[in-house]
C-alpha cells in the first residue's frame, strides 16, 4: 500500500520530488524489529510473557500512530 501510494504520487507529479524517511519511521522500524526478536527469543526459550512484551507493544503502537 505504501509503495503503491508512492508510485501514484510520483506518476501524477509534474516534478519528481525526492522523499526522505522521517526519524520516527526509523524508530518505529527499530521498535518493531525489537518486539519481533524479543517475542521469538522468549518463545524459543519457553519463557512467559512479561512486562517487556507490553512495553514494546505499546511503543510499537505509539510510534505507528505518530508516524501516520
Amino acid at each position: 500500500m505504501i509503495v503503491g501510494g508512492f508510485l501514484l504520487i510520483q506518476a501524477i507529479a509534474t516534478v519528481l520530488k525526492p522523499f526522505h524517511p522521517l526519524f520516527i519511521s526509523k524508530v518505529n522500524t527499530g521498535v518493531q524489529v525489537a518486539l519481533v526478536g524479543y517475542v521469538l527469543a522468549r518463545r524459543g526459550l519457553g519463557a512467559d510473557a512479561g512486562v517487556v512484551d507490553l512495553v514494546l507493544s505499546i511503543a510499537v503502537a505509539v510510534t505507528t500512530v505518530v508516524q501516520g
